[in-house]
């Protein structure tokens, strides 16, 4: 019931209580006239001349004004009677009208409060929109410093965020593994060959070594939150330290990782065609299903290395030694002039 209509209801409940009391009033009055006439009117037209017949005439006006006053009462009884009701139902349609204006007081108090969340929320989410922006921005131009100090709290600035953004997250490693590349290029325009071998000897730079941490660190993988693997390719990785490091399904095709240590690393079905493993430490590593053909392995350490399913076919420089320490499968492919008796597949 609207507030219109309940006020509609309360003034109609007004008129026909003053009506009522107007009907009393007329009723008050003109009845005992009525009755007075009917009585004068009966005396004349009997005109009781006898005890008796006054005594008659009595005993019926008695009757009548007894009548007559069961029958006002009766009247008032019953209007008496209805005002009651009406008011009663009055008042139920006032406590119903109280009720659904509550009602709908609280429901427009739920939408405000929501409304005021979802937009305390959305404020929220912009003002961390806008700092991860400003620090993005802040850490991608100082990773190009020439200050050691500067560039390296730029990267650990990109590892806080990446942990604290999830959108982030992938445009960050992108970033991070396109500065290793062009950092450590393996092959750099007007290079002599001697600059190149002395170069490539050489331990990487600070600032990579870094960003190698950063993804060691990781809590993410390919297919567990990354959609691709990592890009290191045709990467000066020498002397890198990667022990335990995550690099599965990551592209390394070309990459110099001489003398890396890569114990205990995740290399299953990444890409290491071409690559330069001499001497480097892959002592119980996980190389499952990695493409290895043509890759240096002169040197390498393969002891408890698992080997399961990868391609070695072209690879150079591993001896028959190395294989016999390593864990291998009937899908392994070995290089030509290698014989091995392989383990019968289950």
């Amino acid at each position: 019931m609207s507030e219109s209509e309940s006020r509609l209801v309360k003034e109609n409940h007004t008129i026909r209580l003053l009506r009522t009391r107007s009907e009393w009033r007329i009723v008050v009055l003109v009845v005992p006239l009525l009755v007075a006439s009917g009585i004068g009117a009966l005396y004349w037209a009997i005109g009781p001349d006898s005890p008796t017949a006054r005594n008659e005439f009595a005993r019926t006006v008695v009757q009548i004004l007894g009548g007559g006053a069961l029958l006002t009462s009766l009247y008032f009884t019953a209007r008496a009677l209805e005002v009651n009701r009406q008011t009663l139902e009055l008042n139920r349609q006032t406590l119903q009208h109280n009720f659904e204006t509550q009602q709908e007081n609280q429901r427009i108090n739920r939408e405000t409060l929501q409304l005021n969340l979802k937009t305390q929320e959305e404020n929220q989410q912009a003002n961390r929109d806008r700092d991860v922006t400003a620090r993005f921005t802040s850490a991608v131009e100082q990773l190009g410093s020439e200050k050691l100090e500067v560039c390296l709290g730029a990267i650990y600035a990109l590892e806080r965020l990446s942990k604290d953004s999830v959108t982030d997250y992938s445009t960050i490693m992108e970033l991070l593994t396109a500065y290793v590349r062009e950092r450590s290029r393996l092959h750099k325009e007007n290079e002599s060959e001697a600059e190149w071998e002395t170069r490539r000897s050489l331990p990487i730079g600070i600032d990579i070594q870094a960003i190698l941490t950063v993804i060691r660190r990781r809590g993410r993988s390919f297919e567990y939150g990354e959609s691709v693997g990592l890009d290191l390719h045709n990467s000066n990785l020498t002397w890198a330290s990667l022990a335990g490091a995550n690099l599965v399904g990551a592209s390394l095709a070309g990459a110099s990782l001489t003398g890396a240590s890569l114990e205990r690393a995740y290399l299953d079905r990444a890409k290491l065609g071409g690559v330069s493993l001499t001497r480097a430490k892959l002592g119980g590593a996980s190389l499952t299903g990695a493409y290895l053909a043509g890759a240096d392995l002169t040197g390498a350490d393969l002891m408890w290395a698992d080997l399961t399913g990868a391609d070695l076919t072209e690879a150079v420089g591993l001896e028959r030694g190395q294989l016999l320490l390593a864990i291998l499968s009937p899908e392994t492919k070995l290089p030509p002039g290698i014989e091995i008796d392989l383990p019968e597949a289950y």
